[in-house]
């Protein structure tokens, strides 16, 4: 095992805390009623004016509970769950700080959504269809997790892209602990995604970085294809999307990406990574990104009860180093969110349910490690 010389600090600062402490701002009140202003808080981190630079910021959004129905297919509790293991496992890396996803704000979500699909969701205009087809109820608790699981992928975005002239650049790589929702439209919820993370963050980068950031590719690696996010960036050459999905595992119509790989049921480890090593390299080349976001779904995983692809844990912790080192190799910032990840049995003492925790808390330790001053050659299973 690796020898790490480290100095222990304390990464767990803002665990319990809620949102207490966190501000809230209130930018955009144009398309909320009185009674539902609260839910427009910014995109922005806290300490929006300061320089962000040094930790590598990790985003969570757990702390907005949502009541599920029993047996519910979402595994609403799984977001806590790979939370604390990440945490604990980068306790002594000084290079990673955890904060609470703050809510995405209209003028953010409006680059992406339509304005009236927003607020129809926003105030629960929204119909029985709708509901069936997104998977969930509406709630208030729904509707702050919603926002915070854009918002969070948002405050990743803006803490890697954020730089400060006088002592260096931000850090390369963010994280949001949940997000990855790529089955979202325009002004049409899908799949448990009511709003795409990854869209919205990556258009608030062209807005606000147009300096930095040109050209922004979406690796995408759940299990299911990314049908979202290849219809809204479809006629955006600025955003390359790619999408690495099982053949046998479409729930609705099929979309084009910018390059589409069907991989096989029953693939595994060996085939699984050969065509990643021989597609990744396109995507990358063709995009020049210098932004990648990584929709790093675990639902490859042999023990998740969607999936079909029978991954192991080493198999997807080398398609995350991949990942690392291609986004490193074009100097790329990298902003990591959680994608898919149903375990098998929902029992959190079984087996399945372990492997997906493991495999979702996998991806962020990674990151944090390679990133952070960890090993670059090979993935450290423990």
């Amino acid at each position: 095992m690796r020898t790490w010389t480290l100095m222990m600090v304390t990464v767990l600062s803002l665990v319990g805390r809620g949102v207490r402490g966190f501000k809230t701002l209130l930018n955009d009140k144009r398309a909320l009623p009185p009674t539902r202003q609260r839910f427009a808080a910014s995109a922005t981190p806290s300490g929006a004016g300061a320089v962000v630079r040094g930790p590598i910021q990790f985003f969570y959004n757990d702390i907005f509970h949502v009541d599920m129905p029993e047996g519910h297919r979402f595994p609403m509790e799984k977001y806590a769950a790979f939370r604390r293991q990440a945490q604990q496992r980068l306790y002594s890396l000084p290079s990673v700080s955890f904060h609470p996803s703050p809510l995405a704000s209209l003028a953010d979500l409006e680059t992406t959504h339509d304005p009236t699909y927003i607020q129809r969701y926003l105030t629960g205009h929204i119909t029985a269809q709708e509901k069936r087809e997104s998977g969930f109820d509406w709630n208030e608790q729904h509707v702050n997790r919603t926002l915070s699981s854009v918002g969070g992928s948002v405050a990743a975005t803006h803490a890697v892209l954020r730089q400060d002239n006088a002592r260096g650049l931000a850090p390369q790589v963010g994280a949001h602990l949940a997000g990855g929702t790529h089955h979202a439209f325009k002004a049409k919820m899908e799949g448990f995604c009511i709003f795409s993370d990854i869209a919205v963050a990556a258009n608030v980068a062209l807005r606000d970085y147009p300096n930095q950031v040109r050209k922004i590719l979406i690796v995408d690696l759940d299990v299911h294809q990314g049908n979202g996010n290849a219809v809204l960036f479809q006629d955006d050459d600025r955003v390359y999307t790619f999408s690495m999905h099982c053949k046998g595992n479409y729930f609705s119509d099929k979309e084009q990406s910018d390059h589409d790989v069907e991989v096989e049921a029953n693939t595994g480890d060996a085939g699984y990574l050969a065509l990643l090593e021989q597609h990744l390299p396109l995507a990358f080349e063709q995009s020049k990104p210098d932004l990648v976001f990584f929709q790093a779904g675990i639902d490859p995983h042999i023990s998740d009860r969607l999936g079909k692809l029978s991954l192991t844990r080493a198999g997807l912790q080398r398609r995350n180093l991949r990942v690392f080192q291609f986004a490193e190799a074009y100097r790329s910032k990298c902003v990591v969110v959680a994608g898919g990840g149903y375990p098998s049995d929902s029992d959190p003492s079984s087996g399945p349910y372990g492997d997906v925790i493991t495999a979702h808390a996998d991806v962020y330790v990674g990151a944090a490690e390679f990133f952070g001053g960890g090993s670059k050659m090979v993935p450290l299973l423990r």
